[in-house]
């Protein structure tokens, strides 16, 4: 059984979840794709929050994400953008200049390192 923290997670994934984040006015979607493949996707919350960074695995290395990234800077414009960051995925957000904003938060389901971005890089 999931704890109630891990089913609110994996509910976030479900499609009536991720239809009422793309009909948010509060949401800044952008999607990088083939003629054929979806090949990444990456949101802002609220106009400070990157809420999802996801690059299909079969893309992974090609630059798609930091793509993502530089794109989603030009929408959201100067100012301090936070992420609450896989354990895995700390280094690419290093990366794109983010530093770790706090201690990890092991006891999360799934554990995470709250991360900022103050420009620059």
């Amino acid at each position: 059984s999931t704890t109630p923290e891990a089913a609110s997670f994996l509910e976030s994934f479900e499609a009536p979840a991720v239809a009422a984040r793309l009909a948010a006015p509060n949401y800044v979607h952008l999607i990088a794709e083939s003629s054929r493949d979806l090949r990444g996707y990456i949101s802002l919350r609220d106009g400070q929050h990157l809420y999802h960074l996801f690059v299909q695995p079969e893309f992974h290395g090609q630059g798609i994400g930091r793509l993502l990234w530089q794109h989603l800077l030009q929408v959201a414009g100067p100012g301090t953008l936070t992420v609450n960051s896989s354990l895995l995925a700390v280094p690419v957000y290093r990366s794109f200049g983010f530093v770790p904003s706090d201690e990890p938060q092991l006891h999360c389901c799934p554990p995470f390192v709250p991360m900022v971005y103050a420009g620059g890089s």
